[in-house]
């Protein structure tokens, strides 16, 4: 047994570049303020400048500015408190190392497992009490003609669109609907355009497109009522606000057992910065 020629940093490297092909709802956040993590406990101070006003004129006379206005900055501190961490025993890390069996385990098992935390932990946004439901008395949804309290699936997703629109997102920003598999059934039935002929869409759970909606499917989206209700998110990269460190890996020799041992820790965490371009989509089934 021996940890003496285990490389911390290319089993490091290998977690981080695997979780960026894993993770479903950390794709779709504003990363901007990434690299001021360090470590857990860390705050992050993420920037909100209001629009300034424009004013248009009609005569074609000369204009004359007066003073300048002072657009309203807001800024909004995430504290990264998330840590997600593995330890478990193999019996000669080098060994393992050298034969490649320790990249096919951290590229799948375990590194399924952080970018399931770090999903899980963006996808509870939607309790979040600044965040809206788009629907006030929970409709069924169904594919096909809706009846009394349901609506066709692709009629959730076009009310979704316009509460955004309203909420003055440009119709250029870069919207994604994120569906869980049951939603994403009764989407399937209905919409049979769904492009899946685009390989390079076809990544961090993206299945499609609708209108100019970029179409993702997770196991990870929150229910309500004892899982009778889907919580989808439809949201702008702005809405949420993410950030996660490159994980920390190490090999070590337990005092106890005859094993080595890889013990691996991810600093991240998450927060709603525009609730505005953030629509839940609250549905039940029939």
């Amino acid at each position: 047994m021996s940890v003496k020629n285990f490389i911390p940093t290319l089993w490091a490297e290998k977690i981080d570049m695997a979780l960026d092909e894993w993770l479903v709802f950390f794709d779709g956040c504003n990363h901007e303020y990434e690299g001021q993590l360090k470590k857990a406990g860390d705050t992050i101070r993420i920037q909100n400048v209001a629009r300034p006003t424009i004013t248009t004129t009609t005569d074609g006379a000369e204009v004359t500015l007066s003073d300048p206005e002072k657009p309203e900055v807001t800024s909004v501190a995430m504290q990264i408190k998330r840590q997600s961490y593995f330890n478990y025993g193999i019996y000669d890390v080098d060994k393992a190392q050298a034969a490649g069996d320790l990249s096919q385990a951290l590229s799948h098992e375990t590194t399924q497992g952080i970018a399931n935390e770090i999903d899980l932990a963006i996808a509870g946004v939607v309790t979040d009490t600044q965040a809206q439901k788009l629907y006030g008395t929970v409709p069924k949804v169904v594919s096909g003609t809706a009846g009394s309290g349901e609506k066709n699936v692709l009629e959730v997703l076009d009310e979704a669109q316009q509460k955004l629109y309203e909420a003055n997102v440009p119709t250029t920003e870069y919207v994604e609907v994120i569906m869980s598999p049951r939603f994403y059934t009764l989407f399937r039935r209905e919409y049979t355009k769904l492009d899946t002929n685009n390989s390079e869409i076809l990544k961090n759970g993206k299945v499609g497109m609708y209108g100019n909606m970029t179409v993702k499917l997770s196991n990870n989206v929150q229910t309500a009522a004892n899982g009778a209700q889907d919580l989808i998110m439809v949201r702008t990269k702005k809405a949420i606000a993410a950030a996660k460190t490159l994980s920390k890996v190490e090999a070590y020799r337990p005092e106890k057992g005859f094993d080595d041992a890889v013990k691996g820790l991810t600093v991240h965490d998450r927060k709603l910065v525009r609730p505005k371009e953030l629509v839940v989509v609250n549905v039940k089934y029939a």
